[in-house]
């Protein structure tokens, strides 16, 4: 009998030591996963503001400007809430898309010269992130996503 309880003994004078590398091993993995989510959305985000802004500028081609920012607002329709503006004139929503139809070159004024459509996508990612910022992991995000589609028209 002395035996048995001394192997029981020791296994019970290991359950605190098991339940402390739990609690390390427990919240290491849950940072770990919160971090890959949130660079998985991050990356999403900056695909689609890419997109929508690649789709938006071809829109523009026979049609109008407005086309052009309807098309961009529904390749970003995911966001929910988060989207959109159409230019940084209007404030509270930290999505701007902002189509503008000119002259491709700066230096050109001739009526004969190519037109080119410029579609601007800005999301303000410090001021609202897809996630709960986590202690220590914002350092690592960027304050802004953003990105241009330009096209030039027939």
């Amino acid at each position: 009998m002395p035996i048995q309880w001394r192997r029981r003994s020791r296994w019970r004078d290991q359950r605190g030591a098991v339940l402390v590398e739990f609690s390390l091993v427990v919240v290491l993995f849950l940072a770990l996963l919160y971090g890959l989510i949130s660079y998985g959305l991050m990356l999403a985000l900056k695909q689609s503001v890419t997109n929508a802004a690649t789709e938006g500028a071809r829109a523009a081609i026979g049609a109008d400007l407005i086309a052009s920012y309807d098309t961009a607002e529904d390749g970003l329709e995911w966001l929910g809430a988060k989207c959109c503006r159409r230019s940084a004139d209007v404030t509270g929503e930290p999505l701007t898309i902002d189509p503008v139809r000119g002259f491709c070159s700066p230096s050109a004024t001739n009526p004969g010269d190519p037109e080119c459509v410029t579609v601007s996508i800005s999301y303000d990612f410090a001021g609202a992130p897809l996630l709960p910022p986590l202690p220590g992991f914002g350092l690592a995000f960027p304050d802004a996503i953003a990105s241009t589609g330009v096209i030039q028209l027939p």
